[in-house]
């Protein structure tokens, strides 16, 4: 009864906030976890796959990019679309997705999820496939330091063996949130070689190998810690990464070589390689890692790289991403 009682209440609040026109991007879920706090427990197994997207940055980018190119596939995908990622936000898309006999229209939930809620959100919902995009420091009043995020993650992912993860292999704070995973892929950006040592202040976050100490070293690095990265104490270094992007373009459009490693253990010793070239109207070199991400995703899900290479050309970002103002003409 709890339940049908906060799924009514949900959905009567979201009309509501549309009659009103009111964003509406939360507050159904949030009525509806008072009444029923279980809500998301229930409505996630209704859907064939639910995939989660967290991290610092790129969050929305991503998540709405894999849910343009799974719909543009043929599957009915939705999301959390304008960026309420914490868990009432999450409620309130689902809320808006399924009928009201508690059914997905649906197939798949494209969720993005605060880094913060993690905790709260994926022992709810169970996600199939994780997509960890980054970690900076942001809005430390929150989360403290980094390493609050970081160890949250691990906790949450301990209890969900059957969860398999996307990480971002050119930071080392993303592959320390994901050790002792066992279905882990990984994707990256290639870099030139850089002949001048780089400088420790270069690198503003994870900076330290997280098994010894000692402070890592760089081939080369694109911002912040994102890199091809090594410690000369001991093993640590980046991941080979099954998803890699190279030859890259960034001017009006993003343009990028895409190299899909199917196979990375073959008996011949190699590795079965796919290539697709990806353009995108999206703009800054940063969302090279959120297309990466989103096709690594999207690929991972059994969408194919000829649909991926269509959905970018289409794509649309958010509100209040990619957008220009001309000021006196």
């Amino acid at each position: 009864m709890r339940f049908w009682a906060a799924l009514l209440a949900g959905k009567l609040v979201a009309f509501l906030c549309r009659f009103f026109r009111h964003p509406g991007t939360s507050l159904p879920g949030a009525v509806a976890l008072k009444i029923c706090p279980q809500l998301l427990n229930i409505l996630a197994p209704a859907y064939e796959q639910v995939v989660a997207v967290t991290g610092t940055n790129g969050k929305t980018t991503t998540a709405n990019l894999i849910t343009h190119m799974l719909q543009l596939s043929g599957l009915a995908a939705t999301n959390n679309h304008e960026g309420a990622n914490m868990i009432s936000g999450v409620a309130a898309a689902l809320i808006k997705d399924c009928t009201l006999y508690g059914k997905a229209r649906s197939q798949v939930a494209i969720l993005e999820v605060d880094e913060g809620s993690v905790g709260k959100v994926f022992p709810a919902v169970k996600p199939d496939l994780v997509v960890v995009t980054n970690y900076f420091r942001d809005q430390l009043d929150r989360y403290c330091e980094l390493d609050h995020n970081i160890t949250l993650l691990r906790r949450v992912l301990a209890e969900l063996p059957k969860t398999s993860l996307l990480l971002n292999a050119d930071d080392p704070l993303v592959v320390t949130a994901g050790r002792d995973q066992s279905a882990v892929s990984y994707y990256g950006v290639e870099g030139k070689q850089s002949k001048d040592k780089t400088v420790e202040c270069d690198i503003r976050e994870g900076n330290l190998c997280p098994d010894c100490g000692s402070s890592l070293s760089y081939h080369y690095y694109h911002y912040g810690q994102l890199g091809d990265y090594y410690c000369s104490g001991c093993a640590f270094q980046r991941p080979v990464p099954d998803f890699l992007a190279y030859d890259l373009k960034d001017d009006d459009f993003l343009e990028f070589t895409l190299d899909v490693c199917q196979s990375k253990d073959s008996s011949e010793g190699g590795s079965a390689a796919n290539t697709v070239r990806l353009r995108a109207t999206l703009r800054g070199f940063y969302n090279i890692y959120n297309i990466l991400a989103a096709s690594a995703a999207a690929i991972t899900l059994g969408v194919s790289q000829q649909v991926i290479a269509a959905s970018l050309k289409e794509h649309i970002p958010a509100t209040g991403r990619m957008e220009r103002f001309f000021y006196n003409g």
